[in-house]
Formats: structure tokens, C-alpha cells, sequence
């Protein structure tokens, strides 16, 4: 017969795949036997994905071009085909004609007329296959949840990094990767100067810049816009590593710990349409309780001393009964009391020299190419050069860079331009210059909170103050 041999896809070594030796067996074996292997297909195999749906099995088994071109399908034992359930095989090969042989133990399906007893070993073998496979992913599972109660790392390397083996154990953890840290932190970078996820997702792509590796039974296609998203998501980037939303190990940050509650916030605000039902607060991700983690606006009880009932709450990784909790109204005038004592210091910005710009001549290809009409021939005739032209633009708008100077005064004292702004234009301006106010003690009986506040490059001239 020819044969289709179904076969395991193994890890040999580091970026490197075969064929499972048991399947080497089989291609032996059906030689011996005098059939004729016309293909192969090898795949990871997982009992969660059907043998119709697996990347090298399924258009074998789907394609009736391919299927004209094999009498049966060998497999080296049934675990190749199901690990799970029987996935209907024995039906699909029934109902057009094929053979299914098993080398070990020797079994063919349909079986012969009057054989009773290949059904019920066949029926133990799947029983027997799913069993297996559920009890070692359970062990694995176990195996799991212990590495990572002891801080070692288990999973997929996030993007930025690369697995190390820690001293004196065969167990691992995460160290940076030189190459492409440096690309998490040109995205985190692009995102915080007002780049979107597409124009950086067009940056990386014309860039040639490595894109993670893809998911079991997916093609690496290049990056794409929600790629971008999941790393920049990642908590990872700042050397948290996460499992069912906690934090089981930490390692080296591949950015500022204070960029990504920006990125974040960033990326919430872009993704809401419409007017957001609440305005983020002043001092939201800017101020840190003592333990260094940010303080988040809530709506707590209302009290004579706060009637708004709105207070500054740590909520991250705090333990409960310890969570510093600050009236909002208090520590935003705390703030403000600090702007305005240096209020009479001349107002530093930093200018910046753009780069050639080339949007508007991208955004003209792209309207160009939206009106074509499929039905006119020289029209359609356009489409190849217009995208030749699309990539030549994209590429110069992604290999210009803009060009920083040195801080100068804008002829404005930082009073005047404080006063001049409102809320969401004092909170921009906090960030900008990477504004902290950090709460580092709570007097309960006397109701006083002791708070340091940076303000950048006037940092010098801001002291600890207290807040009553």
C-alpha cells in the first residue's frame, strides 16, 4: 500500500526538531512489510488538538488532492492519532476507503469481517492513551505549581528575554537578552512620544527586527499590531512574572519600573471611545505608598474631614491591613503647595527637533489605494506601485528620528504655567517630568502623613513636608 506514516515532531536540542524514533521504527517496518511511504507528517502532538486540525496531519487528511495520493495511514502506536478521544478517525477512514495500521501492538482498521476482537483492543488502547495522557498532565501540571513556589521559572520566555540556568540547580529563571531588551525598550519609548501600536508594529517590521516565536500550529506571519499590545501589557517587562494574575518571580526589569503604570494608562485612554465616565486623578500611578507600589483613586466611605469620600489606595501587592489610605483632596494639595513654593523659578522645556515627517504623505497613498476600483483594469494596474510607494515612505518615516536639545526657559515662571493649566494639564505636566510623591508613614493618632515630592529637574528645591 502507499502510506501516509503520522509521526511525532521531537525537541532534539535548542532550535532543533526530528522525527520520534519509535516513527523511524515504523518507516522500517512498513518497508518489511512491502508498503511504500508516499508521505509524512509530523507535528508536536497535543491531546488537545484533533489530528484534522494539526498543521502538517490536517490538509492530509482534508485535501482530496492529498488524500487521492495514499491508501493508508501508518502510525508507530495510537497515541499519534489520539492522546485525548478518537477524534472520529476510524469513522473518516471507514467512509472513504482507507487503512489505518498501527505497528505496535500490530492493528488495522476496519478490521476484517468477523474480527471482534481489534475493535475492543483498539477501544483499551484510546481508553488507555487518555488515561496516559491526563496523568501526566496532572504530574505536569503539580510539577508546575512546585517550580514555581520556589521562584523558578516555568513557561514560555517572555519577549526580551532568555532562559539561564540558576547556579547549582538544573532549574531556571530569566535574565535579559541583549538584543532584543533593546527593542522592548524602543517600543515602550515610541508608545510613551504618541506612536501607535500600528506605526511601531510598521517600525518593526520594516526594521527586520526578530518577532516572537508563534504558537504551536501557527505561521510566524511578522509582527502585528496586537503583538505589540501583549508585550507592552506584560508585567514581565518590568520583571514580573505572572501566573493566574500573581506575581511567583521576580527578575531583571527590562524598563523603568515607573513607565509601565504610564504605558498602561496610556493605552486605556486610547482604547476608550467615547467620554471616559470619570477623569483619571491627579496623582494616579504618580503617587507610591511606602512599600513602592502605585495609589489608585476609590470612592470610600465620606467623612466631615473628607465629604467627597475620594482617597489615594494602594491596592498592589500591599498586604491587606497595612494599605496606605490617603484623602485625595489632601495629597493633591500637598502637591499643589509644593508646585507653587517654587512657583517664582523660571519654567525649563525641553524643545524638540521632529524628524522629516512624512504622514501626510503616507495617509494620501493609503487614500489612493482605498479608491481604486477592482473593476478597472488600469486602475488595478496602480495598486502594485502605490504599495511599492507605501513601504518606500514608511521605511523613511521609520529611520527618522527626531532630535532632543538641552532644557531652556520658555520666558514663564512654573507658577504662571501652573495656574494657567487644568487638572488633566497639571497631571501631564507631572508626568513629563517623571513627577514622584511618595507617602512614606502614617502618624494614626495625630492624622499626619509625611510625603517626599519629586518634581524632576526642580527636585533641589522641594523638601519632605507634612500633611495635616
Amino acid at each position: 500500500m502507499r502510506l501516509l506514516l503520522a509521526a511525532r515532531l521531537s525537541q532534539l536540542s535548542k532550535g532543533q526538531t526530528g522525527m520520534d524514533t519509535q516513527d523511524e521504527d515504523a518507516r522500517i517496518w512498513a518497508a518489511g512489510k512491502g508498503h511504500t511511504i508516499v508521505g509524512i507528517a509530523s507535528d508536536r502532538i497535543s491531546g488537545r488538538v484533533s489530528p484534522f486540525n494539526r498543521r502538517d496531519l490536517g490538509p492530509w487528511l482534508t485535501d482530496p488532492a492529498r488524500i487521492a495520493l495514499y491508501d493508508g495511514i501508518l502510525v508507530a502506536k495510537i497515541d499519534r492519532l489520539t492522546r485525548k478521544r478518537d477524534w472520529d478517525i476510524r469513522q473518516w477512514a471507514e467512509e472513504r476507503g482507507k487503512r489505518i495500521l498501527v505497528v505496535s501492538p500490530e492493528l488495522e482498521w476496519p478490521p476484517e469481517p468477523g474480527d471482534v476482537a481489534t475493535p475492543i483492543i483498539w477501544d483499551d488502547l484510546v481508553n488507555l492513551a487518555a488515561a496516559e495522557w491526563e496523568n501526566t498532565s496532572q504530574r505536569y501540571s503539580r510539577m508546575q505549581r512546585a517550580l514555581r513556589d520556589q521562584a523558578y521559572f516555568v513557561g514560555k520566555c517572555p519577549y526580551g528575554y532568555h532562559i539561564v540556568t540558576v547556579d547549582g540547580t538544573d532549574h531556571k529563571t530569566l535574565a535579559p537578552d541583549p538584543v532584543t531588551r533593546a527593542y522592548v525598550r524602543g517600543m515602550v519609548k515610541r508608545y510613551l512620544e504618541g506612536q501607535s501600536l500600528r506605526q511601531i508594529r510598521d517600525w518593526l517590521n520594516t526594521s527586520a527586527i526578530p518577532v516572537p516565536a508563534p504558537a504551536q500550529n501557527r505561521k510566524n506571519e511578522g509582527w502585528h499590531h496586537n503583538t505589540v499590545k501583549l508585550i507592552l501589557r506584560n508585567p514581565a517587562i518590568i520583571g514580573r512574572i505572572h501566573t493566574g494574575g500573581k506575581t511567583y518571580l521576580r527578575v531583571e526589569p527590562l524598563i523603568p519600573a515607573e513607565d509601565f503604570p504610564r504605558v498602561q494608562e496610556l493605552m486605556t485612554s486610547r482604547a476608550y471611545r467615547g467620554a471616559p465616565p470619570q477623569r483619571t486623578a491627579l496623582l494616579t500611578s504618580i503617587a507610591m505608598c511606602d512599600r513602592g507600589n502605585s495609589m489608585h483613586r476609590i470612592q470610600g466611605r465620606k467623612i466631615p474631614s473628607v465629604p467627597d469620600g475620594q482617597y489615594y489606595y494602594c491596592r498592589d501587592n500591599c498586604p491587606k491591613g497595612s494599605r496606605l489610605l490617603v484623602p485625595l483632596a489632601y495629597l493633591d494639595a500637598a502637591v499643589n503647595d509644593a508646585v507653587m513654593a517654587i512657583a517664582d523659578l523660571p519654567h525649563l522645556v525641553m524643545t524638540v527637533t521632529p524628524g522629516d515627517d512624512y504622514s501626510n504623505e503616507i495617509d494620501q497613498v493609503l487614500r489612493d489605494l482605498r479608491e481604486i476600483d477592482p473593476e478597472d483594469d488600469a486602475q488595478e494596474a496602480e495598486r502594485p506601485r502605490l504599495r511599492a510607494e507605501l513601504k518606500r515612505l514608511r521605511v523613511l518615516q521609520s529611520e527618522s528620528k527626531p532630535k532632543p536639545s538641552k532644557p531652556r526657559h520658555d520666558g514663564r515662571a512654573i507658577g504662571e504655567v501652573w495656574e494657567s493649566l487644568d487638572a488633566a494639564g497639571r497631571r501631564q505636566w507631572l508626568l513629563a517630568r517623571k513627577a514622584r510623591v511618595q507617602v512614606n508613614a502614617r502618624d494614626a493618632e495625630l492624622g499626619i502623613w509625611v510625603t517626599d515630592i519629586d518634581l524632576g529637574e526642580y527636585t533641589d528645591s522641594i523638601l519632605s513636608l507634612a500633611i495635616i
